[in-house]
């Protein structure tokens, strides 16, 4: 579960920051200075980062407030898929 929360720190790290250097370089394209075209995209795309940062925390909460149930059923489900994916027999399975 931690690993998965990793790689959507860093997909929102990384979509958040095309955003804004993007949106720098279209401002340095129209002639303005760095330093006033960063802080101007940096103001101008705080609203589009902050929503779809909000956006994606909380449509992950439903599976961070999981009951350990509904967990433990998910792990066996992906325990089983790896299982068929490199051919191990289904006797390794502690639980089912």
């Amino acid at each position: 579960m931690s690993l998965m929360g990793v790689v959507v720190l860093v997909g929102i790290a990384d979509s958040n920051s095309i955003l804004i250097v993007e949106f720098t370089r279209q401002l340095r394209a129209g002639g303005m200075a760095v330093r006033e075209a960063v802080a101007m995209a940096c103001r101008v795309r705080l609203r589009p980062v902050l929503m779809t940062s909000l956006a994606t925390i909380i449509g992950l909460l439903p599976s961070c407030s999981s009951r350990e149930s509904t967990r433990r059923s998910s792990s066996c489900v992906s325990t089983r898929r790896a299982e068929r994916f490199f051919n191990c027999p289904r006797a390794s399975m502690t639980s089912e």
